[in-house]
């Protein structure tokens, strides 16, 4: 027979061996970090530096996609607009003279 006190006592210890365990198996997890396994199942290491920078992306692509996604038509009309104004400015010289009917029409459209 085993006498309570010693039943509590190996209680203890066995409960004690199972919290320290259970915190040296959790350490990683208060990071939050993602585990990758390959399909065998082992773990993969992967730089939590280029999971960081895959993250960002995607929330700066998320970002834009719903910028574009609140533009009016007409905003987007004048964002076409303006981006082929720029190719065509591409194309031409930098010195201008007053026989450029763009620059002088958008001289002129500028209220004073």
């Amino acid at each position: 027979l085993v006498a309570s006190t010693d039943f509590a006592k190996a209680e203890k210890k066995i409960r004690k061996r199972q919290r320290e365990e259970l915190e040296r198996n959790n350490l990683g997890a208060e990071k939050g970090e993602t585990i990758y396994r390959d399909v065998s199942g082992k773990k993969r290491m992967v730089a939590p530096v280029q999971d960081e920078l895959q993250r960002k992306r995607e929330e700066e692509e998320k970002a834009l996609q719903q910028q574009e996604a609140n533009k009016g038509a007409y905003q987007k009309k004048l964002e076409e607009q303006r981006l082929r104004e720029l190719e065509a400015a591409a194309g031409m010289t930098l010195a201008r003279g007053i026989e450029d009917e763009q620059m002088e029409q958008r001289r002129m459209a500028v209220i004073r």
